[in-house]
């Protein structure tokens, strides 16, 4: 899935202002967030049996993707993105997420993009979907 913003004033254009990781079950949101930004979360964590990590998503994200995997028995892991639309409280709050199962690892990066005009709604596309901006040649 694909997150498109768009606005009362129509679609909007996307740049990204900020970015942070971390290697624990919390994400610090950046300073200079507002409101109207779209933050997007990409959480993993694994495991190192084959019990896959508990979903685990901050409060007002949406998830675009869940995906699970479980490697020739061995270990088992999990992967979400979620987005949210900014309100303009969340910079510096601590975002809570998954946790690594027996010694795994837990990685997360967080996101933040600004349009031209602040975002208003998101639709998440899946990541095959395809369109088209204009009127294409006949």
């Amino acid at each position: 899935m694909f997150p498109v913003a768009a606005s009362a004033a129509g679609p909007t254009t996307l740049t990204q202002v900020a970015s942070a990781t971390s290697t624990a079950q919390t994400i610090t949101a950046l300073a200079g967030i507002r409101a109207g930004d779209l933050l997007v979360l990409c959480d993993f964590a694994n495991s190192t049996t084959t019990t896959i990590p508990t979903a685990v998503v901050p409060t007002d994200f949406n998830i675009v993707t869940n995906s699970t995997l479980v490697e020739q028995g061995t270990s088992g892991a999990r992967c979400i993105s979620s987005i949210k639309i900014a309100n303009g409280t969340e910079a510096g709050a601590s975002l809570i997420g998954m946790i690594a199962i027996g010694g795994g690892v837990v990685r997360k990066a967080l996101y933040v993009f600004r349009g031209n005009v602040q975002i208003t709604q998101i639709t998440a596309l899946d990541a095959a979907s395809e369109f088209i901006d204009g009127d294409p040649a006949a």
